[in-house]
């Protein structure tokens, strides 16, 4: 049989962030081709559906993911999220994304071109995509990711305090 499809779920893998989702998956995959990868707190139930790695610090997030060398990280949140710094993470280690078509990471992914938007309620259409997913396909979103120009953290506090001044002028 060929080599499993490593996949990457790091963060806080909680219920909204997609703890049930990643099992109805995994209990579609009969076949065992994919191979999850848990990096952060992930809920101890999740530990049969794949090799959990425990915390990490937010600079060795490359290093873990270095050690796991998957080819996709997921980020199956089911509340919208505002930011995620998990998919600046991600894609800063050069990895394409599979994640949930809502909120910032629906805009991000839209913008960006950096993975695959699946919708958090359809497991069975989530797995399905994954399996689907060709080297061509593959191959242009890493480039899109090696494109993508990423803030400074200087940058982004220059923004947030633009942003603030802004609204306290208003106050």
């Amino acid at each position: 049989s060929k080599n499993p499809i490593k996949i990457a779920i790091p963060g806080h893998i909680s219920r909204h962030k997609g703890s049930l989702l990643i099992k109805k998956i995994k209990n579609l995959d009969k076949n065992n081709a994919l191979e999850l990868h848990f990096m952060g707190t992930a809920i101890p139930n999740l530990n049969k559906y794949g090799i959990n790695h425990g915390r990490y610090k937010r600079g060795d997030f490359n290093k873990v993911i270095a050690e796991i060398n998957p080819s996709f990280i997921a980020i199956l949140s089911t509340c919208p999220e505002t930011f995620s710094h998990t998919l600046t993470e991600s894609w800063k280690s050069g990895i394409p994304v599979i994640a949930t078509n809502i909120g910032a990471l629906k805009e991000r992914v839209n913008k960006t071109g950096g993975g695959w938007l699946v919708d958090y309620k359809n497991p069975q259409k989530i797995y399905d995509k994954i399996l689907s997913i060709d080297e061509t396909d593959y191959l242009e979103k890493v480039e899109n990711i090696s494109k993508i120009n990423f803030k400074s953290l200087k940058e982004m506090t220059d923004e947030y305090n633009k942003i603030y001044g802004e609204m306290s002028d208003e106050l």
